[in-house]
């Protein structure tokens, strides 16, 4: 399989997932993708449903404590909670893992939701 098939996959599938990695990230999945596929092999195995599999094996992997990206429905699907800074107290442990962006408003600012 050529690499830069595998690339524009999984670059489709973060941007419908609305997904931003950073270029040593996606090569990373790229890697795990192309390995899955050449080495392992599976002649039952579906290609998109590797895809998705890999990207969130990925994100649910090293999300470390740096907030991720992801889309209001992902955040329901996933059934995450709401998080809001004044339901928690400083002293608090509890910190947003996921975070989403809504379209922008009138006033071309966009409003930010906290998961966890």
């Amino acid at each position: 399989m050529k690499r830069s098939y595998v690339d524009d996959s999984v670059r489709s599938n973060l941007l419908q997932n609305k997904v931003v990695l950073d270029k040593k990230d996606v090569e990373s999945i790229i890697d795990s993708i192309l390995f899955d596929w050449n080495e392992i092999g599976d002649p039952e195995a579906n290609f998109e449903e590797m895809i998705e599999w890999n990207v969130e094996q990925f994100l649910s992997h090293n999300s470390g404590n740096e907030l991720k990206r992801i889309s209001r429905n992902e955040a329901r699907k996933m059934k995450l909670k709401r998080f809001s800074y004044k339901d928690y107290p400083a002293y608090s442990k509890e910190e947003p893992k996921f975070f989403s962006m809504s379209d922008s408003n009138k006033d071309g600012w966009q409003s930010v939701e906290y998961w966890m």
